[in-house]
């Protein structure tokens, strides 16, 4: 439980809005680790809002601070960037989240969040997104 522990103290830490979308969404992983889907699923849809809201202020993406996180985080890795300059955990946050609200049975949350996960992904052979479409065909069909 060190990881929840930490992952609290820094959501309550004054942190900048880029950084705080980050760690909103690994706070949302390491909720859902613990089974604890709602609590990783609100955690995720604030990380998700928080990045949206960056993106409409009109920061750059390129702005995203690589170094400062690991001064945050004991063990914050080098912030992966997709094609687009945005970074991947947003994309990761968006199927975290689809998979969260699939199992909290809100079908229209997974909906919108794995739709916006496909938006963000390059590759059709990808084999998460071929499974993340799979799953939402499945939904949608219902």
């Amino acid at each position: 439980m060190p990881s929840l522990k930490r992952a609290q103290a820094l959501r309550s830490a004054q942190v900048a809005p880029m950084p705080r979308a980050y760690l909103e969404y690994r706070r949302g992983l390491a909720l859902g680790q613990m089974d604890r889907g709602g609590d990783s699923a609100r955690a995720l849809t604030t990380a998700t809002r928080a990045w949206e809201e960056i993106v409409r202020q009109g920061a750059d993406a390129g702005d995203w601070p690589r170094c400062p996180l690991r001064a945050i985080t004991r063990d914050a890795a080098p912030v992966q960037h997709s094609k687009s300059d945005e970074p991947l955990w947003v994309r990761e946050a968006y199927r975290e989240l689809g998979y969260r609200e699939r199992d909290r049975n809100n079908r229209r949350g997974a909906v919108d969040a794995w739709g916006r996960y496909l938006q963000r992904v390059t590759s059709n052979d990808d084999a998460e997104a071929k499974e993340v479409r799979r799953l939402l065909l499945r939904l949608q069909a219902h």
